[in-house]
């Protein structure tokens, strides 16, 4: 039901990010985030520190879509690239933080 607001639900973004720490709701709430856009750096950085690999794929993907408006992540995602994390993964961040150091030229 949130999905379906949009923008407007984006008050509702750091009770679903905490929700990604429950197993139980962590594909509504990932699937919710989708739908909102969210734009807070700092709520899509406590994603991509979650051991959920779902939650760090949704916040690679969001902060490479957030462009320049992303660079606060630039750390955290090289990390990501260089972790011993999933391939997939890895490209994820790597994609993001093209895309952000891209948008800041």
């Amino acid at each position: 039901a949130l999905g379906r607001l949009g923008e407007k639900a984006r008050d509702a973004t750091p009770q679903l990010v905490a929700l990604l720490h429950r197993g139980e709701d962590r594909d509504i709430a990932l699937t919710t985030l989708e739908q909102v856009q969210v734009n807070s750096v700092p709520h899509l950085l406590e994603a991509l520190a979650m051991p959920d690999r779902s939650a760090k794929m949704y916040a690679c993907n969001r902060l490479a879509s957030l462009g320049g408006g992303a660079r606060d992540a630039l750390d955290a995602l090289k990390k990501q690239q260089d972790s011993g994390e999933s391939e997939d993964l890895r490209r994820a961040a790597r994609r993001a933080v093209r895309a952000i150091e891209q948008a800041k030229r």
